[in-house]
């Protein structure tokens, strides 16, 4: 079971509109690198108008975003269930192609070698 709170929406908001996601002609092909709490929030909004690829260690987490997609609860009580694609991060990530962007959402300790990923 996959579910993440997201205590402050709004401040969500302020972000992804800051980069204007919206303002691209097309869908953008988006990595999320760890899918902790902040990475699966951002994986979660990010693909209601992009292609999210959620990529993770934890062999579980992707399972479960494969098969149920990932539940989101914000603070207002709303809940939703996202549906997008998830891989293991020991997995052969050269087969995804490239992406437009990649974010990284790892621990700091993690942060180097997501970025060699």
């Amino acid at each position: 079971r996959c579910r993440v709170r997201a205590s402050e929406p709004e401040s969500f908001s302020i972000f992804f509109a800051a980069f204007n996601f919206g303002a691209y002609s097309s869908a953008m092909k988006i990595a999320v690198l760890g899918c902790g709490a902040m990475g699966s929030i951002y994986a979660a909004f990010l693909s209601e108008h992009h292609e999210v690829i959620a990529i993770d260690v934890w062999h579980e987490h992707v399972q479960a975003i494969n098969s149920v997609g990932l539940r989101v609860e914000e603070s207002t009580g709303k809940v939703r269930t996202v549906k997008m694609t998830a891989t293991a991060a020991d997995s052969n990530l050269g087969d995804l192609g490239q992406f437009d962007l990649a974010i990284i959402a790892t621990k700091t300790s993690n942060v180097a070698e997501a970025a060699r990923t």
